[in-house]
């Protein structure tokens, strides 16, 4: 797939090998479309065919399992306290939570104006101490990092711990207050400092470490600590990541039973598989192909999922061309034309995840979500829940046909905000009730609904 890729790019970019100097607009595109394809210019990173030592003891390498126990001999928390509370204890340290795991290809980050980020309320610093760029950021348009181009552009890690909420408990004098509202998993902004910075502040402890997961000590201290405390990492966290490249290549970056381990995942894909014209701005891995490639590896990566979330970004609804311009199409014909093209895909890898499945949530833009909303309301044979009639999430169930003894069916939930029809008058026409519907799911509160244990500590 990559070489075919690759092969697509330098046909659009050279003329099927035609050495003609490139317009200026085609030049703009390429510089664009490298962004889609950065492993042009480097490898995406994969670990070696063959590890150079194993810190995991299993039944055929006993000498691990020596080492490790005389690393411990002399340990009061190994040797005194049993196996339940040494885990309860590193769940406490770096478990139970929601951990951003990223991989991009950028320039590296710009440092921090550390003048301005001065610690205090006025000025705080972005999540992770990352530098954001907030010139021209609104809640519709990706988030980006302000970096250096005068260094080339590499690979780079990261991960966090995710503040996109703020920590109430149940004793919280605050929790009665917020206690129905949570920032979505599609509009998590973590990754790139976080677009509610100030959640870092209301977390216990220090700027910027509390933000990071702080397992990395404990993993290199000793064997036995790494294997207890990687099977707390990976099994008790929800991994988040909208990583594209990453989610296409995460077999040949983590280890086979590391992904076995990994029971909880949010997942966050941005693609556009209906570009309204020729001009529209979409790279080759927006298309419905690398889409369905991704669908094909979920089920395959992630053997024992229990919770299941994907967000959907980008282009969903399909338009058509009337007299020069793309309008919406028909919604029954827009939903027709979904249904085949994303949501029974779909159907079929939730159908793929195995009996071990227990939640599974689709979140979809506002454009998207309303017109499937509208249509389940109408039909009135499946489950809705809308956030004007009390529910805590507006989400609704779609069933599955052929669900081969796993769910039933999964929730399609509302996920991030899309610009939507205009309520307005016209010109020399009676004034009308500009008050939109109160289940217009554009014109509710910005902070997406959430379940109860994303508030949960």
């Amino acid at each position: 797939m990559r070489a075919s890729l690759s092969r697509w790019l330098r046909r659009r970019m050279h003329g099927a090998g035609s050495a003609r100097a490139l317009p200026a607009d085609e030049s703009e595109s390429r510089d664009v479309f490298l962004r889609y394809i950065p492993e042009l210019a480097e490898p995406v990173p994969a670990l070696p065919a063959e590890r150079p030592r194993y810190l995991t003891p299993s039944s055929s390498r006993e000498d691990l399992r020596v080492s490790a126990a005389d690393a411990t001999a002399q340990s009061s928390f190994f040797q005194r306290l049993p196996f339940e509370i040494r885990r309860r204890i590193l769940v406490e340290a770096f478990g139970g939570h929601t951990v951003h795991m990223d991989l991009s290809f950028d320039h590296p980050e710009l440092p921090l104006d550390k003048t301005y980020f001065d610690g205090s309320i006025t000025h705080l610093s972005n999540h992770g101490n990352h530098n954001r760029d907030t010139e021209n950021e609104t809640r519709q348009a990706t988030p980006r990092h302000k970096v250096d181009p005068s260094l080339p552009k590499r690979w780079i890690w990261r991960s966090s711990d995710c503040h996109r909420n703020p920590p109430w408990d149940t004793r919280s004098d605050e929790h009665n207050k917020y206690k129905d509202r949570a920032v979505n998993a599609s509009e998590d902004r973590c990754r790139f400092g976080g677009a509610e910075g100030y959640f870092c502040q209301l977390w216990p402890g220090e700027r910027p470490h509390k933000c990071f997961v702080g397992a990395m000590g404990w993993l290199l201290s000793c064997r036995q600590a790494y294997c207890e405390g990687v099977d707390v990492l990976y099994g008790t966290n929800t991994i988040h990541t909208a990583s594209k490249q990453m989610l296409l290549h995460l077999d040949k970056l983590l280890l086979p039973q590391r992904l076995s381990t990994i029971r909880s995942v949010e997942l966050v894909w941005h693609f556009k598989p209906y570009p309204s014209n020729s001009s529209s701005l979409a790279g080759p891995l927006d298309d419905l192909r690398t889409f369905y490639t991704f669908l094909e590896t979920i089920p395959r990566i992630f053997p024992n999922l229990t919770t299941f979330y994907l967000a959907l970004w980008g282009d969903l609804t399909p338009t058509r061309e009337h007299n020069g311009r793309q309008v919406w199409m028909d919604e029954a014909q827009s939903i027709e034309i979904t249904n085949r093209d994303i949501m029974s895909p779909i159907d079929r890898m939730v159908s793929k995840l195995g009996p071990k499945l227990k939640q599974c949530t689709i979140a979809l833009g506002s454009l998207e979500y309303q017109i499937r909303r509208r249509q389940a309301v109408e039909a009135g044979d499946v489950k809705v829940e809308q956030i004007h009639l009390q529910h805590l999430q507006e989400r609704h169930w779609r069933p599955l046909k052929n669900n081969s003894g796993g769910l039933e069916g999964y929730w399609v939930q509302l996920g991030h905000r899309e610009l939507s029809r205009v309520y307005m008058c016209s010109m020399g026409e009676p004034p009308q009730n500009l008050t939109p519907p109160e289940d217009e799911v554009l014109f509710q509160p910005w902070y997406l609904l959430g379940e109860p244990r994303h508030l949960a500590m």
